[in-house]
């Protein structure tokens, strides 16, 4: 679980990333599901973009990812989903510690 600390951490980090994945009228496909999980290995960090064809909402589309991958949903902002999952093998992210 992480803390409001970690999660304001990985927004800002995520301020300045591209938008990792797109999400069109396929929405949360198994294809989807796993290009995502992919990112999330290969850099824990995902910034994902809902396209307006996408026909699920942006909360429905948290969800499900949260529920299929285990990752962490750091936040949404209009019609982004920022999601965090720590590589066990390798961390990319240094996370600051957890104390408030």
């Amino acid at each position: 679980m992480l803390t409001s600390k970690q999660r304001s951490y990985l927004r800002s980090v995520a301020n300045t990333k591209r938008d990792d994945v797109i999400v069109g009228k396929e929405s949360m496909s198994g294809n989807v599901i796993d290009k995502i999980q992919e990112a999330l290995y290969n850099g824990e960090l995902v910034k994902i973009k809902l396209l307006q064809t996408c026909p699920d909402g942006v909360a429905e589309c948290a969800a499900r990812l949260q529920e299929q991958t285990g990752c962490d949903i750091i936040g949404t902002i209009g019609r982004k989903i920022i999601a965090y999952k720590q590589n066990p093998d390798k961390a990319a992210i240094q996370l600051p510690d957890g104390k408030l």
